[in-house]
């Protein structure tokens, strides 16, 4: 303790002990309480801010704590705002204002030392880890304190200056590691004592000679850099050093290659190169330049691997490591080069290793042989027999080919494949009256559209006249196909322009599946073409899957249409809600999902009747009635005290085409009396991706009422990931083919994390959908997303169920 009033001190060491402690000693004075803590060094001491002599308290804390590292509590009458200042400054471990009781004082200690005890542990170990690293680094490392004297050396500054940790420890730097000019032999000054007095870094760019044991000498580049501590005070100095003797080896043996290589580069008829083993062009010939269609200049400032296109950067970096890591002495690759003019140029690369006495690898040997010629003439050979001249579609050929494989690889994987066979309507009237060049004008956007409309991974060819085939592979279910044929559809509807006329052209689709339908590639394109021509008969402008009971298909959708009539006005409709919730488990929508309650079949899933309202036009009446029982529904709920709730309902695609839609969403909103910013509409993607400018309109429109705009089954793969940002979008679902199988599945995963990582960026909710495990939603959690739908939380309820789920009684 330091205290001076003999009375305040007796009567606190009395307290101490009752608690246990063992007081060392007392001091009235700075000088006393130094002299104490040399002799005996305490855990902790307790100080008085206000003492005789020539110091006080403050002053003899921050002394105390410099010199030996013990933690001070003040205790002190004086908690004026200078007094607290000047005692935050010497860092204390607490401070007390009297008059305090005794079990502050208790409370106080044991979480001073605590702490003391904790900081100097993370001292410790920051300071192991920081000695372990300097251990790994190729670099010598030398650290001195602020008087110049050694206290760190790694191994490789031990190798260097030949002196071992337990002899340089303690003694000046410039006792240890001894510096002479490359050149004249002069000793250097080493940069340490600059370094402490100036606080400023030297780079560590400059060269030496460093002299060690046995006067052996080592070239090395050397540099230092202060050391100081969160206040800006000197704590010491580090030099880093470094050996460059193999640099100058190789750079002297490549001076030697560039000599003896000169004239034969430069006359050769090939182009030559000598490349360093880090892809840096060290000499080239005019002939490169040539044939890589760049200046000496830009090809110096690179490397052979960046000149090369982005898909061959792999494959060379591979073989060049092979090389290197002890494969073939040579090797040969096809390339591809982006010139400056913006054309490619293929070449054949011709690439030996050479190496030193001991097989360390100093350069390549570099041949360029020019195949652009070649490669042009194959390609237009390749082009003539696999693809349309007037379109650049796949021509039949091709297309049976890649069919026959597309088979074979979705009967090894068990999967379904579509072909949908597409043909003009009318379109001997575009050739007839506005000539066959308008024609082909028509022909090349309907291809343009076609291949718009499908994913990279689908095949899309022309088989002669107007007549088109798209195969979409690798599907998991039938529905998906007649979601494409209705993309198709829709995206002709936006008129082409002709001749200086706008022309819309309408198409009939057939759709074919394998294995239902056709075992074979002629059979299918066969089956399609017979879907087709029924979608004609049922008056064209529409698509058709193929059957072989054409009457009894017909006849089951009139009586299917039929039947959604009655019941639309029989009221069998009802709406079943599946929550949606936060990561917290809070309620956030509800989404709702329309059920068919069929007197003798009982309860009936949408995917059974929506596809025959979709085609019916039934779905615009159906829509506009789920709008509204949507709407009522949760303003009742909300009355009855679920604050802040939303509804979700869906819109098809003919239903966000109906032009009455915004006055029909307003219609549902002014007779339910519900907000505008509780209800959620869900789109496809597909249904927003045709004709943009109306799209965003729509769009408009509804956000401006103060709607929420959701795309439902994101991911899919037939959108365009641009519209995100320009169409009114706020949030995105993840559709449930990608979460089914996480977080097992790294494709599907690695997708689902791209969406939610595009969509925080965005600035989008994300929801999954279809959680139907733990794992699926801890997985989804751990990447940033906060909504979740599905099996897992909640099943689709009535809304008897749903009122009692949210404790409405």
């Amino acid at each position: 303790m330091v205290e001076d009033e003999a009375i305040s001190a007796m009567d606190l060491r009395q307290h101490l002990e009752e608690f246990g402690y063992k007081v060392t000693g007392i001091a009235a004075s700075c000088e006393q309480a130094l002299g104490l803590c040399e002799r005996a060094p305490p855990d902790i001491v307790l100080m008085d801010i206000v003492l005789r002599g020539e110091c006080d308290g403050i002053e003899a804390a921050t002394l105390i704590r410099d010199q030996h590292d013990i933690p001070v509590v003040y205790l002190t009458a004086y908690g004026d705002e200078g007094t607290v200042r000047r005692a935050r400054e010497a860092m204390p471990c607490g401070f007390l204002v009297k008059p305090f009781r005794p079990d502050e004082i208790r409370a106080t200690i044991e979480v001073s030392l605590f702490r003391h005890r904790l900081e100097r542990k993370k001292l410790r170990q920051s300071e192991r880890w920081f000695a372990k690293t300097l251990h790994c680094v190729s670099d010598g490392v030398i650290a001195s304190d602020e008087a110049g004297v050694l206290r760190f050396i790694n191994p490789v500054a031990e190798a260097i200056v030949g002196c071992r940790y337990d002899q340089a420890l303690g003694r000046p730097v410039d006792e240890v590691l001894r510096l002479v000019d490359e050149s004249s032999g002069r000793p250097i000054e080493l940069p340490v004592g600059a370094v402490l007095e100036n606080r400023l870094a030297v780079v560590p760019q400059n060269v030496a000679l460093a002299l060690g044991a046995a006067n052996s000498t080592r070239v090395v580049e050397y540099g230092a850099a202060p050391i100081l501590d969160d206040n800006g005070l000197v704590l010491g100095a580090v030099m880093a050093i470094r050996d460059i003797g193999k640099r100058r080896e190789v750079e002297r043996a490549l001076a030697e290659s560039e000599e003896r290589f000169h004239s034969a580069f430069e006359f050769a008829a090939i182009g030559m190169a000598l490349v360093a083993v880090d892809g840096r062009f060290l000499q080239i010939n005019g002939a490169i330049c040539t044939i890589l269609g760049r200046s000496a200049a830009a090809i110096r400032n690179t490397t052979l691997s960046a000149l090369c296109h982005p898909d061959d950067r792999d494959p060379l970096d591979e073989r060049l490591r092979e090389l290197v890591e002890g494969g073939p002495g040579a090797m040969q690759i096809e390339l591809r080069f982006a010139c400056e003019d913006t054309r490619t140029a293929w070449a054949l690369v011709s690439v030996s290793l050479v190496c030193d006495a001991k097989g360390g690898a100093l350069y390549f040997i570099v041949q360029v042989q020019d195949l652009t010629a070649r490669r042009s003439a194959e390609q237009q050979l390749v082009r003539f027999t696999q693809f349309d001249h007037l379109t650049g579609l796949y021509n039949r050929g091709q297309l049976l080919r890649l069919l026959d494989q597309a088979i074979a690889r979705a009967q090894r994987q068990d999967a379904i494949l579509a072909a949908i066979f597409i043909d003009l309507d009318n379109f001997k009237v575009v050739n007839d009256t506005l000539g066959h060049d308008s024609g082909d004008t028509v022909l090349r956007a309907v291809a343009h559209r076609l291949h718009r409309s499908v994913r990279d991974s689908d095949i899309v060819a022309r088989l002669g006249g107007d007549q088109f085939l798209v195969v979409l592979t690798g599907l998991d279910r039938v529905a998906t196909a007649r979601m494409v044929a209705d993309k198709i559809i829709d995206g002709m509807q936006e008129p082409v322009p002709v001749a200086g006329r706008s022309v819309v052209m309408t198409i009939s689709v057939g759709i074919s599946v394998y294995p239902d339908d056709a075992a074979g590639a002629e059979r299918l394109i066969t089956t399609a073409t017979d879907a087709m021509y029924r979608a004609k008969e049922l008056g064209k402008d529409g698509s058709a899957f193929y059957s072989r009971e054409w009457g009894q298909q017909m006849t089951g959708q009139l009586l299917l249409e039929a039947e959604l009539r009655q019941a639309l006005a029989a009221q069998q409709f009802e709406i079943h809600y599946q929550p949606i919730q936060d990561a917290d488990g809070r309620l956030r929508a509800l989404e709702a999902l329309l059920r068919w309650r069929h007197p003798e079949r009982g309860l009936v899933g949408p995917d059974q009747f929506i596809p025959a309202a979709e085609r019916s036009g039934l779905i615009i009446a159906i829509g506009g009635w789920v709008l509204r029982t949507a709407c009522r529904q949760l303003k009742a709920w909300q009355e009855s005290g679920a604050h802040g709730l939303r509804v979700t309902v869906n819109l098809s695609a003919r239903q966000f085409r109906d032009p009455k839609l915004v006055d029909t969403v307003t219609d549902a909103l002014g007779q339910s009396g519900l907000d505008a910013g509780s209800l959620e509409l869900e789109l496809t993607e597909s249904s927003i991706m045709q004709q943009p400018d109306r799209v965003n309109a729509t769009l408009g429109k509804l956000r401006e009422k103060g709607l929420r705009i959701l795309i439902d089954d994101f991911g899919t793969g037939y959108s365009s990931l641009s519209y995100l940002k320009r169409f009114p979008i706020d949030a995105l679902k993840i559709d449930r083919s990608f979460v089914s199988d996480l977080p097992q599945d790294r494709e599907d995963a690695a997708i689902v994390t791209a969406i939610i990582t595009m969509s925080h960026a965005l600035n989008l909710e994300v929801i999954a959908e279809g959680v139907e495990t733990a794992q699926q939603r801890d997985y989804l959690r751990e990447q940033g997303c906060r909504l979740f739908q599905g099996y897992f939380f909640h099943r689709p309820k009535p809304a008897a169920e749903i009122a009692a789920l949210l404790g409405l009684g």
